[in-house]
């Protein structure tokens, strides 16, 4: 038999059409009447349920971040930073004297600006010092803010809520056990309805949430004076979420 070049290459591409199509069968398919996915694997076909469950775990922060600092203004740099580290030192030495270990201050900016009057001219200069304080005890908030206040701070730019590591880890577990059998029973659901029986897990994933509120202040003129009473912050409890996805297997 003679074959021309268009019946050769006609030819050729049936065979490759076929071979693709062969092997993309062999690959996977979809019951379009269950909406299981079939996935193959060294012949074999695996059929899984996917579903995504969420597990929550709620107590109040055992830990605390506030932010406080000092803007001081002079006609010069000099004097704008001398006057400000004449006051941030006092309030350094207040938190301390509350108690706070020097290793929960730290400073977290500083800068100095120029200030321009109406026409661009510099007028004088500002400099900011903002400290930020680790915190353990939740009652102590409102009387560390006042010491820092009353000490000369006249910024606080707010107060963070959040949870130590241990505590987190205690609470990412229990979360995520929440998750999982979350999970686990709308999986068993799913296959009962279906008339299939979970034999495994395929594979399974995680992602965790955590909401931390914050109180936000905006003193920008002070210094100010302590304010009597002390100042009442008290948190609200926070919440870590955590989201599963698990692949079970069904037969």
């Amino acid at each position: 038999m003679k074959f021309d070049v268009r019946t050769l290459v006609l030819f050729i591409l049936a065979i490759t059409l076929a071979a693709t199509a062969s092997y993309i069968a062999t690959l996977g398919e979809r019951d379009l009447n269950t909406g299981y996915s079939f996935n193959v694997g060294q012949g074999e076909k695996v059929r899984t349920i996917r579903v995504t469950g969420q597990g929550k775990a709620a107590f109040k922060p055992n830990q605390a971040i506030i932010y406080v600092g000092v803007k001081t203004h002079g006609l010069t740099a000099g004097e704008a930073v001398s006057r400000n580290s004449e006051v941030i030192n006092r309030v350094v030495d207040a938190l301390k004297d509350l108690e706070i270990p020097e290793e929960d201050i730290e400073t977290t900016s500083y800068n100095l600006y120029p200030r321009y009057s109406t026409d661009g001219e510099i007028i004088g200069f500002e400099a900011r010092h903002m400290l930020k304080v680790k915190l353990l005890d939740m009652k102590e908030i409102g009387r560390i803010i006042d010491g820092a206040v009353g000490a000369g701070a006249n910024q606080v730019g707010g107060v963070y809520f959040s949870f130590t590591d241990e505590k987190l880890e205690e609470l990412n577990k229990l979360a995520r056990q929440r998750a999982v059998e979350n999970a686990k029973s709308r999986a068993k659901a799913i296959a009962e309805s279906l008339g299939v029986e979970i034999i495994g897990v395929m594979e399974a994933s995680e992602s965790i949430y955590r909401y931390e509120p914050s109180i936000t202040y905006g003193l920008e003129k002070g210094p100010l004076p302590v304010p009597a009473p002390t100042t009442i912050i008290t948190p609200s409890e926070l919440e870590v979420t955590v989201t599963v996805q698990v692949t079970f297997i069904i037969e």
